[in-house]
């Protein structure tokens, strides 16, 4: 019946839908895109397709120079003199592992799809520009900024930054 309402299959709309709560909440919420990660991997292994994820996997040659960045990081744990920070670095590239293990499994191939992802992202760093700017200028509540790099209130100035940079690319 969902087939039927919305011309795709239930993988394929679930995947959509974790896509699009990854790429809204990169500027917005981490709380999003992690929830969107969770529904993703769990759609991914509902799915069961594996021979196809592995065929894919095989097939992409960026994806095989990303992950042997990241094995090598993970690798360089055992001589890293700071085991804490070594595993808070592991945990902050697991998201970037994710995302592109999933986006090479199941690629996003229709073009609307692909646009509509883009245009949610572009307009997500709009809205919490917007947001952020009102707060900064004080139309809305009080804040007190003491640098400017506070001004980003939903993730940190840098990725903020990055997030802009990126809908500017887009645009």
């Amino acid at each position: 019946m969902l087939k039927k309402i919305i011309r795709l299959d239930t993988h394929n709309f679930v995947h959509l839908i974790a896509i699009s709560g990854i790429t809204f909440g990169i500027p917005v919420s981490k709380a999003i895109m992690s929830i969107s990660m969770v529904l993703l991997i769990i759609n991914l292994l509902l799915e069961g397709d594996f021979h196809s994820y592995w065929d894919n996997m095989k097939k992409n040659k960026l994806y095989h120079l990303v992950l042997s960045f990241i094995l090598l990081k993970i690798c360089s744990v055992t001589w890293s003199s700071n085991l804490n920070y070594a595993i808070h670095d592991l945990t902050i590239t697991l998201p970037l592992l994710v995302i592109m293990t999933s986006l090479t499994i199941k690629p996003i191939i229709i073009k609307k799809h692909l646009h509509l992802i883009l245009t949610l992202f572009v307009s997500s760093t709009t809205l919490a520009s917007l947001i952020n700017f009102v707060l900064y200028v004080n139309l809305i509540g009080d804040l007190e900024y003491s640098d400017i790099r506070g001004m980003s209130i939903f993730s940190s100035h840098i990725r903020f930054g990055l997030s802009i940079s990126f809908s500017v690319a887009i645009l």
